[in-house]
């Protein structure tokens, strides 16, 4: 009955996993559809577990040689299953394995204190619905943001799903089992309290970061405002020492340009009224929109591109009222337009890549939202294959910029596309509304 009794808790927690996996994950199917696949999942599954059962008697080394099969059928199709395809997905599917081992191990101490199969089963079936309810009630709507979010250190987690899974496995399942060795059950209840414990502080810990990386996006864009706000109070006095000025010199223009009236001298008048313009141009304050953030962003942006060398050229039309955040639309620029200035200082001088020039168009009317970027860059970049977006050449941790742009296009419906054609790169977005 053993045997039996371990075929149905493993059949059970087959179908738990993959109800954790269509529940925990943003399906590339439809419901109906990602079902059918579980189903079938599950079923090559269990005829692996009856042909071990049946051919080998579940021998020690076939046995272990069965169960990673089965392991990599049901990771895999959770990762087919998934509407992205990276180290998140195997972190939960992981997960999902060690949350049906949960169940499975307390239904197996069920039957060693009652020596009842089916009281075994019910509580192997109630230990699985009381935490997948536990679960989706406060775990699921926070965890599902989280994945949809650009956080890079998912792979390195995948090591502690992976290290319970081994140590619960060889503590209760390898010879000898835990029915044969009742005096393993204190340890492996801690340990799976234990397991527990650790995943709620990594979840913990992997929020917290991403609350801090949005506290850093956020204050980046604070700096950036300040900056703008900055360099237009230095314009504005600038503005209003050149009109003291032009004040005190208008009397001597008057007066030459009186003289060279009387002389029919136009070519001088010329010149002279040339020269005025120029200094009353010179005296105008940059003006890029009518939105006061996304304005003072633009000018912090002019000024950085001309510190390093980079010409800019803007098109720009933004209303005071936006159908997004004036913040997060100003953090979208700011990332971008870094962005092009990095890679336009990156160009060798003398090439024909050299041209060291920036265009940024942004409009906003009343239904559509439109921000293109193009600078020039190397010819050869290479593109992520899950996130569509350039591998940053300084590793891990940088080309932060272009994923916060993903994420704010992801969170308002927007479409968000980059692409290098000829050296020319290109970041456009662009939201219907």
């Amino acid at each position: 009955m053993i045997p039996l009794m371990r075929s149905m808790m493993y059949l059970l927690c087959d179908l738990f996993f993959m109800l954790f996996i269509m529940l925990f994950l943003p399906l590339r199917y439809s419901k109906r559809k990602a079902a059918g696949i579980s189903v079938l999942a599950v079923c090559g599954v269990r005829i692996l577990d009856v042909l071990r059962l049946a051919v080998f008697d579940n021998a020690p080394l076939p046995a272990i040689m069965f169960v990673v099969g089965e392991i990599i059928i049901m990771q895999f199709t959770a990762f087919m299953l998934s509407a992205d395809r990276n180290s998140k997905v195997v972190f939960t599917s992981l997960g999902a394995s060690n949350y049906i081992m949960a169940g499975n191990i307390l239904g197996i101490i069920t039957y060693c204190f009652t020596g009842h199969i089916y009281l075994s089963w019910a509580a192997g079936y109630a230990v699985h619905a009381v935490l997948l309810c536990f679960l989706i009630k406060y775990l699921r709507k926070p965890y599902l943001n989280i994945l949809q979010k650009d956080i890079r250190s998912f792979h390195k987690l995948c090591a502690i799903p992976i290290l319970f899974y081994m140590t619960l496995y060889l503590l209760c399942f390898y010879n000898p089992p835990l029915y044969e060795l009742p005096q393993n059950i204190p340890v492996t209840i801690l340990l799976l309290i234990t397991m527990f414990v650790s995943y709620v502080i990594v979840f913990r810990s992997v929020e917290m970061e991403y609350r801090r990386s949005e506290l850093q996006s956020d204050n980046r864009i604070l700096e950036s405002y300040a900056n703008g706000l900055k360099l237009q109070y230095k314009s504005v006095e600038s503005a209003e020492q050149k009109l003291k000025i032009m004040r005190h010199d208008l009397r001597h223009y008057t007066a030459a340009i009186s003289v060279l009236l009387e002389e029919e001298n136009y070519q001088e008048i010329k010149r002279i009224l040339d020269e005025l313009q120029g200094e009353i141009e010179s005296g105008i304050l940059r003006h890029f929109c009518e939105n006061k953030i996304i304005n003072s962003i633009l000018c912090g942006m002019v000024s950085q591109a001309e510190e390093a060398g980079v010409s800019i050229k803007i098109k720009s039309s933004v209303p005071e009222k936006l159908p997004v955040s004036s913040t997060r639309l100003a953090a979208v620029l700011a990332n971008l337009v870094e962005n092009a200035i990095h890679s336009t200082t990156e160009l060798k001088e003398g090439t024909k890549e050299g041209a060291k020039e920036i265009s940024l168009l942004i409009r906003c009317d009343d239904k559509l939202l439109i921000i293109e970027v193009t600078n020039r860059c190397a010819e050869h970049i290479r593109f992520d294959e899950n996130s569509k977006l350039p591998i940053s050449k300084a590793g891990e941790g940088h080309g932060i910029g272009l994923q916060s742009v993903k994420t704010f296009a992801e969170s308002n419906g927007a479409s968000f596309d980059c692409h290098n054609v000829n050296g020319i790169f290109t970041a456009r977005v662009l939201l219907n509304y």
